[in-house]
């Protein structure tokens, strides 16, 4: 635990005291501290820290639930694709699979979060276009382009 310096001045007698205890200045402070607190504050406190805890969490389960639902559609559309070419690989295929499978991740998150897809920065907290045009191989504005002609099946 972390402990902060404190200067204070007391009675001559309190410091004698204190002194032949077997207990330290912090200790008496802590130890008053911990009197004068009300214990209705204290749940106060925890009951915050706790529901703070708690909504971190849900948002950390929010965006494994988008990662999970993105790599879903993800493999979707390849077995699809894998299909209709009767199970021949084909670069150009994987290529447009993916390019495809990010698209429809960025509508899904714009659908979760309420907003249009070309704002989904500002509600991730990170350049969401950015990532996906990069690792589509395309331009942030050729992504852009096919995020505003998508239309949802």
């Amino acid at each position: 635990m972390n402990k902060v310096l404190i200067s204070a001045k007391c009675k001559p007698e309190s410091k004698e005291i204190i002194k032949k205890s077997k207990y330290t200045y912090g200790d008496c402070v802590d130890f008053l501290a911990r009197i004068i607190t009300n214990s209705s504050t204290r749940l106060m406190a925890e009951i915050k820290l706790t529901s703070a805890e708690i909504d971190e969490l849900k948002l950390q389960i929010k965006k494994i639930e988008h990662e999970i639902v993105s790599k879903e559609n993800y493999l979707e559309t390849l077995l699809n694709e894998w299909e209709l070419n009767n199970g021949k690989y084909s670069d150009d295929l994987e290529e447009n699979q993916q390019i495809k499978a990010a698209v429809i991740t960025i509508h899904l998150l714009a659908r979760e979060y309420d907003c249009k897809p070309l704002d989904i920065n500002k509600f991730t907290g990170s350049d969401v276009i950015s990532f996906h045009a990069k690792k589509c191989g395309i331009t942030r504005i050729e992504f852009e382009e096919l995020l505003l002609s998508y239309r949802e099946p």
